[in-house]
Parts: C-alpha cells; structure tokens; sequence
C-alpha cells in the first residue's frame, strides 16, 4: 500500500511537472507570436467561414491576416454600396485568400489598388477579397449564393477552386455534424503555439516538400470521388455553371479567372483538363475568361510560388496577377 502510494504520488508530480512545463512553453511562444491563426466558425452552406473580426497570421510565412466584420480578408466595406463604387467580388480558394502573403500583398488587394491608379476620374474600385482555405467549387457557388449576392458588388471574379472538396449545401445532417466538430478542434489546434511552431513552423519544410503524399491534391485519388459514379469534370463544370447563373440572376457580371500551376514543380493532366473545362464553360455561356495560362507563364528567370509550392503564389507572383487582370479587366469594362 504504501508503495503504491509512493508510486502514485511520482505520478502526480510527473505530470504537474508536464503540465507546468507546457504551460509555459504556451506562454512563451505566444508571446513570440505563434498560436494565432485565422480560424473559421461553422456556416451549414460552405461548411466554414472567415471568422469576422480577427487579426492573426498567415500559417507559412507568418504573414499579418485582417478578417473584416464580414469575414472576409481586407478592409472594411460599405452596405448599402455607396454611390460612384464599381464593386468587385474575389471568389476562390487559398491562391485567392493570399496564402503565404500579407494583407496588402494579395491579387486582390493590389487589382485594387492598380484600378484606382488607372481610373482618370470617374467610379473608385472596390475589390472584396472572398477567398477562403480549401473552398471546392460548390463552396464558391454557395458562397456567392447565401453571402456574396449581399454585398452588392458589379462584378464577380471566380478564381481557383480546391478539385478535392466535394461538400455541397445538400449533404446529410449526419455529414455536416462530422464536418462541424472537426472545425472546432481544427480552431483549437490553430489556437496552440506548440503545435503552430512544432507541426506548422519547425517542420514546416518538410511539410511543404511532401505534403502531397498526405494531402488528396489529385481529385482522382479521393475516396469521396473513387466511390462515387459522378464524373469529376462534369461535376466541377455543373457548379460552376451554377454560380455563373446566380451571379446573372443577381445581375452580377461574371468573369472566370483561370489560374496555371507549376508545371515545372508539377505535373498532373487533370488539371489540364479543369482548365480546359473552365475555359468551355466560360466560352458556352459567353462569359469573359481572363486566362493567365499563357506560354510566357510563369515570366523568365522568376520565381512566382511559395518555396515547394506549385500552386500558392509568392509576392511577385500576386503582383505580375494583378497587373495581368488589371490590363485585362479594364478592356472588358470599356464603354
């Protein structure tokens, strides 16, 4: 008995010992700046959403994030729209959001900022920065549906889409109640500097170099879509289809924006065969395709991804976009 006691006592102490020295591992590296993450509250159409009003960190870089009390990345904005504002809305995934970059340092951001510098007189541009982590295709097009209409904007950039999300608004109860608490213990793992700093920091190099063997990038390697008899091009150009037509209904103009990889860094013919399936969907409706997926890309002798990325782009990257689909927007909206 008294060894037991003994025994037991060495345990206690053990771990309070632990629990002392986490807590103030936590202390210390929040006070270094880790453990602040942007995190998401749970939406029943798009699964998750920018939580609004937070200040945080980018995941790789380190970069500042500002999430506007709509929840969506950038300034503040006005409702109802004020008068002499041509409105542009940024639909899209993580390349959209700024993966990697600073608040200003955005496609989004700097195609605001290019308009204004263009313009001789007239209307001032506003561009709503929509992207959010991971958003598949028919998250874009709820999104724009039960979010993005609201915000009264002229026209709708439909950027790059997740090709691994198949989460639709019309998912089981059961599903979406799976999905919600996995959102909240992903807010509770942002939230801790341990694991910011040991999982998405330290190691972070490693992460980029072989998180394609973890993460399904490859659309055709999903279980979701291997169990399944839908045709993935099919169903990729069904929803965008759909968010076209919400955005004409809500006499919203939209413009498909096409995205090229690094093919250099990466090469997979599905997504030869998305791009060409925006690119059909855009000349079917006859909606105006701003398609950055030339010979010339990427620029010579310029690195425009994150260091082992063949999608996000770095900050010249996000600038030679901007510049693009500003010269290319201002011919589409020329009188």
């Amino acid at each position: 008995m008294k060894r037991f006691k003994s025994l037991a006592k060495n345990i206690a102490l053990s771990a309070l010992s632990l629990l002392v020295c986490f807590g103030l591992c936590e202390l210390g590296l929040k006070l270094a700046g880790y453990g602040n993450l942007e995190v998401y509250d749970w939406d029943p159409y798009v699964y998750w959403k920018l939580r609004p009003n937070q200040d945080c960190y980018t995941k790789i870089n380190h970069q500042p994030v500002h999430i506007n009390s709509f929840g969506t990345r950038g300034p503040e904005f006005a409702l109802p729209k004020p008068a002499g504002v041509i409105r542009i809305l940024s639909l899209g995934d993580s390349t959209c959001f700024g993966w990697g970059v600073g608040n200003d340092e955005t496609y989004s951001r700097l195609l605001e900022k290019k308009l204004n510098e263009s313009r001789k007189g007239g209307a001032r541009f506003e561009v709503i920065n929509a992207g959010c982590n991971a958003y598949g295709y028919p998250q874009l097009k709820s999104y724009l549906k039960h979010h993005g209409v609201g915000y009264q904007a002229d026209y709708v950039l439909i950027g790059s889409a997740n090709l691994w999300t198949d989460f639709t608004e019309e998912a089981s109860p059961e599903f979406k109640s799976s999905m919600r608490k996995r959102i909240v213990l992903k807010n509770l793992s942002r939230r801790m500097a341990l694991y910011h700093f040991i999982f998405e920091s330290q190691f972070g190099g490693i992460y980029h170099k072989y998180r394609t063997r973890f993460i399904p990038v490859d659309p055709t390697k999903d279980k979701i879509f291997t169990e399944s008899s839908t045709n993935l091009t099919d169903f990729f150009a069904a929803n965008l289809k759909e968010t076209i037509q919400i955005a004409q209904t809500n006499h919203i103009k939209p413009i498909v924006l096409d995205f090229p990889i690094d093919r250099a860094g990466y090469t997979n013919v599905y997504f030869d065969e998305i791009l060409a399936m925006r690119k059909r969907v855009a000349k079917d409706l006859g909606i105006p395709l701003i398609d950055l997926d030339t010979p010339d890309w990427p620029p010579a002798q310029k690195k425009v991804y994150l260091e082992g990325d063949y999608v996000h782009l770095n900050v010249l990257g996000n600038q030679i976009v901007a510049e693009k689909i500003t010269q290319l927007f201002t011919q589409l909206i020329q009188p």
